[in-house]
């Protein structure tokens, strides 16, 4: 009976040392695990921040027609707008030109600040759009006619603000907007 309870202690004591390292194991998996969940994150953190920005945001580009009231022009869930729209906001192909607006106006980083007009509105006669050659950086050369848009640039990708950042450049560069651009 002695001996009985010896193996019964020793069974006892070699189940509850196969519980533990079943558990150490399980345990190591799990570090194991949340440390490639972890990798994983930093390297879409990485992603994001290369990015620059979080395209999960409201974003608008602000739109200037020549002699009337700009309006902002909301954007896909990417941040922007397909070529064919901007074509159609600016009658016609689409030339990009540096704005006289530091990068840092954007309150991220991104790599400009671009004017974006129609390519041909000389060609057409278009109006001088006061507004987009204010704020175009070489407008002592020459000046913009016909409709123009603002937007950021990342990675050569055309992006919008976010409304806070064009709310404070329309007001600092007295562009005019509708009544209702301002309102959630």
């Amino acid at each position: 009976m002695r001996r009985f309870i010896l193996t019964a202690r020793l069974v006892r004591d070699d189940i509850e040392i196969l519980a533990c390292k079943v558990k150490v194991a399980y345990c190591r998996a799990r570090i194991a695990h949340c440390k490639r969940m972890i990798a994983l994150y930093e390297r879409i953190g990485a992603w994001i921040e290369k990015r620059g920005v979080c395209k999960s945001m409201n974003r608008y580009m602000i739109y200037m027609p020549v002699g009337t009231q700009g309006r902002l022009i909301p954007c896909h869930l990417d941040g922007s707008l397909t070529l064919g729209e901007m074509e159609t906001l600016v009658d016609g192909f689409i030339d990009v030109l540096d704005s006289s607006l530091e990068p840092e106006w954007a309150r991220e980083p991104v790599d400009g600040i671009r004017l974006v007009v129609g390519e041909d509105a000389k060609l057409f006669d278009a109006k001088r759009n006061d507004k987009a050659t204010w704020l175009y950086l070489h407008q002592d050369c020459d000046k913009i006619v016909g409709d123009a848009f603002l937007c950021a640039e990342v990675d050569g990708e055309l992006i919008g603000f976010t409304k806070p950042v064009a709310k404070t450049i329309c007001e600092e560069f007295g562009i005019d907007m509708e009544d209702d651009a301002w309102k959630d």
